[in-house]
């Protein structure tokens, strides 16, 4: 079948999600622990500065969701594009064994033969419009042709099946377009929130230094799993 005309690209594995969940535990369960609160509030990590850590990680999980939703939608764009290559290849097969049957006809050109299947999409579709230039070209005084290849019904199915291809192709781009987009901004989110978390994780070591009871309540051990 037709190559895709541009690669997906795919959002990160499990266990970074999982990473970003446990770094947000430790701050929620310090955020909600009055003991810690104290102890870290001396180092600048007020209610305000542990909420700005918490709207980072909201901004992950929403844009997370939007990609989801976006990857959703480029997944039925390329069943859609796929059976829109397969109508269309029929299509196009049928019509170059027409252009070669015409070839003799003074007037009328032949086409090079061209394996359709290892053209992407964007390049089978400029072939796919030049063949179809070819049939609609065929003279008409090519009467043995004339009841298959002038046909209006015909000529406007053929067409109809190419532009059909060539709308469910510009959906992929775009589809693949906004994921990109999504994995960009989920990527500069993440790295963002990474930086603030591993500042806070270093004072909140420092600040429960020796203090087991503490440790234990925020669940450092989350972020060796």
């Amino acid at each position: 079948m037709l190559k895709s005309s541009a690669p997906n690209k795919t959002d990160g594995a499990n266990s970074h999600a999982l990473n970003i969940n446990n770094s947000y535990r430790i701050i929620w369960n310090s955020s909600t622990n009055p003991e810690i609160k104290n102890v870290i509030e001396p180092f600048g990590y007020s209610e305000n500065k542990l909420l700005e850590g918490k709207k980072l990680y909201k901004s992950i999980r929403n844009i997370q969701n939007a990609l989801n939703v976006t990857q959703r939608w480029r997944r039925n764009a390329e069943e859609r594009l796929s059976e829109a290559k397969d109508a269309a290849y029929q299509t196009i097969r049928d019509l170059q064994r027409t252009v070669r049957k015409a070839a003799s006809t003074p007037g009328t050109s032949n086409i090079s033969e061209v394996d359709m299947e290892t053209l992407t999409t964007s390049s089978f579709l400029s072939c796919a419009y030049a063949v179809l230039k070819k049939v609609e070209n065929i003279p008409e005084s090519n009467t043995e042709l004339s009841q298959s290849t002038h046909a209006a019904a015909k000529r406007k199915l053929e067409r109809s099946k190419i532009i059909s291809l060539d709308n469910a192709n510009q959906i992929v781009e775009a589809a693949n377009t906004s994921v990109n987009k999504a994995i960009a901004e989920l990527d500069e989110a993440t790295a963002t929130f990474r930086s603030w978390f591993a500042q806070y994780l270093t004072i909140l070591k420092v600040a429960l230094r020796g203090n087991k009871k503490l440790l234990d309540k925020i669940d450092l051990d989350t972020m060796s799993r």
